[in-house]
């Protein structure tokens, strides 16, 4: 009983005089998950071509990371989605969604550590979600429905200062997924403006709204390339979900995919990769192929898989990160 007790008095002193902030780290740690397989894709020449950098995404709840074929869990509680790799690759934003909630916290690579970004408990019922940063680090686009009934387009310091709605008339239904482009000066993302879910973009400087796509079914999950005036996206076709590119103006769509599950698409940080999350057998998991361009037009190599049976959250997509420059 003494010796009980003594332990007992032990670990409240740890926890009154900073345990908690020990319990407020997350360390990563590997993880005999199911699924990951080499990274090694195939080109359209058939040859073979190792995929590069770091992959964050989520699964059951928790944020994981994909690195030379090895999973490393980040994050554990069941709460957590949708994370983004800051440019630096110094930090992930990510959401912590609650019962009637959500959040946008900061979780630091290599420590553990998080920030909360948004405190939303205290208000309740207000949602943020699809996190993503400016090319300079230096600010994060959100969708929310803070002051108003529908998600729409915000902007904040990456401090989690100056909050501020930047996008009006989106649509019954709101905005979804917004990506910088690589000047940081105009943000592409799904919207109802016109009664069906389509790609747009929107100027920064003057809130000019362009539309992008005008698929019947629908399109959504935008990404800019690291590299060029174009987007992949998500397009619906007979109730299928495929991968797409187009450029800016939308006059030359081209379907990249046909296995009817896909969405998500990340482009590597140098353009030479796509990457996205598709289901098969039961298990949404994640792909790549590897992106060639004759002529300006773009074309994918055999895509692969990079995880079997993993059970990706597809709602949460994907963010790719190279820690250092790759060899080519």
């Amino acid at each position: 009983m003494t010796r009980c007790l003594v332990l007992g008095l032990l670990l409240l002193a740890l926890l009154s005089s900073g345990g908690c902030q020990y319990l407020n780290r997350v360390m990563p740690r590997r993880s005999a998950a199911p699924g990951p397989v080499a990274p090694i894709v195939l080109d359209s020449r058939g040859t073979e071509v190792k995929v590069p950098g770091r992959i964050v995404f989520a699964r059951q709840g928790n944020l994981w990371l994909l690195e030379d074929g090895t999973l490393t869990q980040l994050t554990r509680g069941g709460k957590d989605m949708q994370p983004a790799f800051s440019p630096d690759g110094s930090v992930i934003v990510y959401v912590k969604k609650e019962q009637d909630y959500s959040d946008l916290l900061l979780y630091v690579v290599g420590t553990g550590d998080f920030k909360t970004l948004t405190n939303n408990r205290f208000t309740k019922s207000t949602w943020v979600f699809r996190p993503t940063w400016s090319p300079d680090g230096k600010q994060l686009a959100y969708v929310s429905d803070q002051f108003s009934w529908d998600m729409g387009l915000f902007l904040m310091n990456a401090t989690g200062t100056g909050a501020r709605r930047i996008s009006q008339g989106e649509g019954a239904g709101g905005v979804d997924s917004p990506t910088f482009s690589p000047d940081g000066k105009t943000i592409a993302l799904a919207a109802f403006r016109s009664g069906i879910q389509q790609v747009w973009l929107i100027t920064l400087a003057t809130g000019r709204w362009t539309q992008v796509t005008n698929h019947p079914e629908g399109a959504y999950d935008p990404r800019w390339s690291p590299v060029e005036e174009k987007l992949a996206y998500v397009a619906r076709e007979n109730r299928k979900h495929d991968i797409w590119v187009t450029d800016l103006e939308g006059k030359h769509p081209k379907k990249l995919t046909d296995q009817g599950t896909a969405r998500a698409p990340a482009w590597s940080p140098d353009g030479r990769f796509l990457a996205w999350i598709a289901e098969r057998d039961g298990s949404f998991d994640i792909w790549v192929a590897s992106v060639e361009r004759v002529d300006g037009e773009i074309t994918l190599g055999t895509p692969a898989p990079l995880t079997r049976g993993l059970q990706v959250d597809a709602t949460s997509g994907l963010s790719w990160l190279y820690p250092s420059p790759p060899d080519r």
